[in-house]
This record gives structure tokens, sequence and C-alpha cells, in this order.
């Protein structure tokens, strides 16, 4: 009997290469995938940096 092992895995979301693991302090951890708005980025990273 064959068996797929995707069939057999617990569900779980892939991504594409090209993650960023941003660490923000006190714990706190952003994601940034390879799509990513640059310049939404450059904004929420000023809001964050001015808290």
């Amino acid at each position: 009997m064959a068996t797929d092992e995707s069939a057999a895995a617990p569900a779980r979301r892939r991504y594409k290469s090209g993650i960023i693991e941003i660490e923000l302090g006190g714990g706190r951890r952003g994601r940034v995938y390879l799509d990513v708005d640059t310049e939404v980025l450059r904004r929420v990273l000023e809001l964050l940096g001015s808290r």
C-alpha cells in the first residue's frame, strides 16, 4: 500500500524563500515576505521606532 507523505503530514502553510524576521524588541517579532510593499514596510517601521 503506497502512502502519500503530504497527506500524512499535518497541514502547514509553505512560503517561498525570502522571509526576513525582524526582532522589534520586547519579545516582539515581525516577518516580511518576498512580495512585501517596501514603502508600507518603511512607514510601519518608522511608526514602531517612534513608540
